[in-house]
């Protein structure tokens, strides 16, 4: 069987391809083909059960190492410091169970595509039957409202439109024909193919069925859903590799602990075990999987108040490491209402101004001529190109009293001829009842033209017809002046009209002739004919041309600069022709020249090598089919672009999925889209897209000064730790009082700063795919902050130990100083660059909450005697708290003089720019 080659084939030469006929197959032929192909369904694959999905959460090596801590501390009978940890770890798996559960499978909405029963002729009569009974070969029949259940070879077409917008991107329903056409014809442009999942809009049909189930278009793309790469976002791919170094880091600091202290020292094998403990309880940052999920969070509510809502909660954090965002054209750069930009009679050319189908906005002659537009004994020609245009139309526009957003029905270009005639001060409903529609012949793709017959306000039969400009021409003997006149049309005035309809098209305008003539109706026999297209040819009067476009979003073009400033290359791929996305791309700022773009037919017959060259300097790709998204995404993704795909149709869910973000449209997008992406923008628009980005590098960046604070505190803990091991004083820590500064102290300031407002983030390159958790900014903070801490806890220690004497005191002191300084860390961390003297706390009053909760929480632990026994804390005198406190906050300085001296670099930086 021919495959994806039906629409070169004639109509006759399909049925012999098939064995099949007009009559359609026998019942037997069915079920033998039936038994051959399998059901006309898609296949599905096998789901996770919930357990499994709740079990996947503790996939981690972070999460590995925090198991094998809550092991050791039962063996070794601490049950409590054993039992915070696997709380721990089941409120973190619950939280991402939680989120992943909510999402359905994509694979359910491509079944719910497919429409239960089909009409078709099976034994030579027409009959009704089970969609999933469909065989090649069946002749399917199709009228207004059909899904069609599978992808067929039209045979038949009478005035037949497919809305096909969710399944190619294009926003106009496609006239059906039965010809055969080009073999290269992309999918899009393959107009004697119906494919399944689309819809008939108006007319009839009859097609014969091609292909079924799997090996469908639909199918296709299922099956590239089931196996599309599921990439890991940035923050997934860091902590696994963060997991897999503090496993090498927790494991050599361990070795290093019992060599030291077991054949140094000579300790006990007892001792030595719980200096170990305590080395690994102060390696694992046992807050950070809580830290990590909760600012995902935060960040989910911060997109939503933005109106992009979070499916997958990594896809947060994924979308501020985007390094390319792919994003569809129409209403998505662009408002998706065709607009009428230009008018153009023989004599003059009119710019109007106005957006979507609002009827408010000016029209203008271009350059300043005299005549006003929006007086009719001034530019009759004009006023007349305005009546043929809102005449010969079939849509409708309803306008509210109260000036809210029209309503509208029909054909886009229609709708946006109606609203170019309220903006000239038409009242349409009046005009629809002056001229009464007698006759009209529908468009047809063959012809290429549309005309009706009316009677004028005088009682006059007068012909409107609209179409390509090359066939209306052909049928003018003359034109309408600007004085209303009458003149004659050679060949000389159609090469200045086709000149205006080429200036027009550079402007990615799509063009429509119109032109009308008044019936003789002297004839009585006349007057009772159907209107008919062949008879109005040498009558018509030329009246002019409207170029329309889909305008693009006005904020749009800003969003994009911000991206670009950030660094965020931004890749118009559409369905749309290839001019009229490069003119759109250039306009935006998308493309800096005219030939920026490539069409997928190109991209079709390129090779890998070639592929990977395009999307690394193409900015423009058109006339796409769901599988060039998807080798633009997998192209991008091996040059080591962090890959953000924005779709609405089915035909998106492949590219999707397989990008590192999807972003599907809430307001045009299907099902299938929204169920294959991380994230649902509200309204449609790429501005949202760029606040998101914002939004994910805001929670990126607090994320890292969550792991920074969390790496200070775990390294001074691990570096007291061993100074005194190799000092051969006594440990200044114990465990529980270790893992209570990891989970309570910690746990009191990490959440905080994971809702930290969002800093200026759009002024620097995105990250590299494969850059650290850690970056080398931040091992600069940590080589002078955790000695500087260590140092000050490490010094209190003796002091206290020399001075009281009592280990217990000293301990305390420790305890609490660690504690302090971690507040003093907290703080400083909020800003990499800012003072905190220049910050307003009450932009972020969990820090307040936090902090005040945590000293009440201390202050427990060290009066009141129950707690005392366990922490094994003693009280201390009120100037021990004063030397504390003093000490502690030596960090909180030493980062505000690096902070200064940090700005004044930056700032003589900029002055020598």
């Amino acid at each position: 069987m021919i495959k994806n080659e039906w629409h070169r084939l004639s109509v006759e030469k399909t049925f012999e391809a098939l064995a099949s006929g007009r009559s359609g197959l026998t019942s037997e032929a069915a079920a033998e083909r039936l038994g051959k192909y399998g059901p006309n369904a898609i296949e599905s694959k096998k789901t996770q059960s919930p357990m499994v999905m709740f079990l996947g959460q503790f996939k981690s090596p972070l999460i590995y190492i925090l198991i094998f801590a809550a092991a050791i501390s039962f063996v070794v009978g601490k049950i409590s410091s054993g039992a915070v940890i696997l709380v721990v770890l089941m409120a973190n798996a619950t939280m991402g169970y939680a989120q992943e559960s909510r999402a359905k499978s994509s694979m359910a909405r491509l079944k719910e595509l497919s429409a239960p029963k089909a009409k078709v002729v099976r034994d030579g009569s027409e009959t009704e039957i089970p969609t999933g009974e469909l065989a090649p070969g069946d002749i399917i029949l199709l009228e207004s409202g059909t899904k069609i259940p599978a992808d067929a070879r039209v045979t038949e077409a009478v005035r037949m439109q497919v809305d096909e917008a969710a399944f190619t991107g294009e926003s106009h329903s496609v006239y059906k024909i039965e010809e055969a056409i080009d073999e290269n014809a992309v999918v899009a442009d393959r107009r004697n193919m119906v494919f399944a999942g689309t819809v008939v809009v108006s007319g009839r049909g009859r097609a014969v069925v091609t292909s079924t189930g799997m090996q469908t278009e639909i199918g296709a793309m299922a099956k590239m859903i089931q196996e599309a790469p599921q990439p890991k976002t940035p923050i997934q791919r860091r902590l696994e590799k963060f997991g897999r170094f503090l496993i090498i880091l927790v494991s050599a600091q361990a070795a290093a602990a019992f060599l030291i202290g077991f054949f140094v020292r000579g300790m006990s094998f007892i001792d030595i075990f719980f200096v170990v403990l305590a080395q690994m309880v102060s390696s694992i940052p046992e807050g950070l999987p809580v830290a990590v999920t909760v600012a995902l969070a935060v960040g989910m509510q911060r997109m939503a108040s933005r109106k992009a809502y979070v499916r997958k909660l990594a896809a947060v954090e994924g979308l501020g490491s985007a390094t390319v965002i792919c994003s569809d054209k129409t209403g998505t750069l662009t408002k998706n209402e065709m607009t009428s930009r230009k008018a153009m009679t023989f004599d003059d050319t009119f710019e109007i101004s106005g957006v979507g189908y609002s009827p408010e906005g000016r029209i203008s002659k271009a350059g300043g001529g005299e005549g006003d537009p929006l007086s009719g004994d001034k530019t009759p020609d004009f006023r007349r190109l305005v009546t043929s245009a809102a005449l010969c139309n079939n849509a409708a526009l309803y306008i509210p009293q109260n000036g809210g957003k029209p309503d509208v029905s029909g054909d886009p270009t229609e709708i946006a001829y109606l609203a170019l005639a309220a903006k000239a001060g038409t009242d349409l409903k009046k005009l629809s009842a002056d001229y009464p529609r007698l006759d009209e012949v529908p468009f047809e793709p063959q012809l290429q033209i549309m005309a009706v017959r009316n009677v004028s306000p005088d009682g006059k039969r007068i012909v409107f017809v609209k179409g390509a400009p090359e066939k209306v021409l052909a049928m003018c003997a003359g034109y309408i002046a600007a004085d209303g006149s009458v003149k004659p049309a050679g060949q000389a005035e159609r090469d200045k009209v086709f000149a205006d309809c080429d200036n027009l098209a550079r402007e990615a305008l799509r063009v429509l002739a119109f032109a009308y003539f008044y019936e003789n109706t002297g004839d009585g026999a006349a007057r009772q004919a159907p209107l008919e297209i062949d008879e109005l040819d040498g009558k018509l009067i030329y009246a002019g041309v409207i170029g329309n476009i889909d305008p693009p979003r006005e904020e749009v073009k800003a969003a994009i600069e911000i991206c670009r400033i950030a660094g965020i290359r931004t890749i118009m791929v559409t369905g749309d022709h290839l001019k009229t996305a490069e003119a759109i791309a250039k306009y935006l700022g998308i493309a800096s020249s005219d030939n920026a773009g490539i069409s997928g037919g190109e991209l079709e017959k390129m090779s890998e090598t070639e592929i990977a060259e395009a999307v690394r300097v193409r900015t423009v790709f058109a006339r796409i089919e769901p599988r060039h998204k998807y080798m633009i995404v997998r192209a991008l993704q091996k040059q080591g672009e962090v890959v953000a795909m924005t779709g609405d149709g089915i035909n998106d869910a492949p590219a999707l999925a397989a990008a590192d973000i999807g972003v599907a449209m809430g307001i045009t997008g299907t099902d299938v889209a929204k169920e294959a992406a991380g994230i649902v923008v509200a309204d449609d628009n790429f501005a949202t897209i760029a606040n998101a980005v914002e939004e994910g590098r805001g929670i990126a960046a607090n994320i890292r000064k969550t792991v920074l604070y969390l790496l200070c505190s775990s390294n001074t803990e691990i570096l007291v730790l061993l100074t005194a091991l190799v000092a051969g004083l006594q440990l200044p820590l114990i465990p529980i009082m270790i893992l209570w500064v990891n989970l309570v102290t910690d746990g009191g300031m990490t959440i905080p700063l994971t809702m930290e407002p969002r800093e200026n983030v759009m002024d620097r390159p995105p990250e590299k795919r494969e850059a650290p958790l850690v970056t080398p900014r931040m091992m600069h903070f940590l080589l002078y902050r955790v000695p500087l801490m260590a140092g000050g806890l490490i010094t209190l220690f003796v002091y206290e130990l020399s001075t009281t004497g009592s280990l217990a005191y000293a301990r305390t002191a420790v305890f609490t100083a660690l504690v302090i300084t971690q507040w003093f860390n907290g703080i400083s961390t909020r800003s990499f660059d800012k003072s905190v003297f220049q910050m307003n706390w009450s932009t972020n009053k969990y820090i307040i909450a936090g902090l005040g909760i945590g000293l009440s929480l201390h202050l427990c632990l060290i009066y009141v005697p129950f707690l005392r026994s366990i922490f094994m804390t003693v009280p201390l005198k009120a100037a021990d708290w004063m030397r504390i406190v003093t000490g502690a906050s030596v960090i909180l300085w030493a980062e505000e003089l690096r902070k200064y001296f940090s700005r004044r670099a930056a700032a003589a930086a900029t002055n020598i720019k």
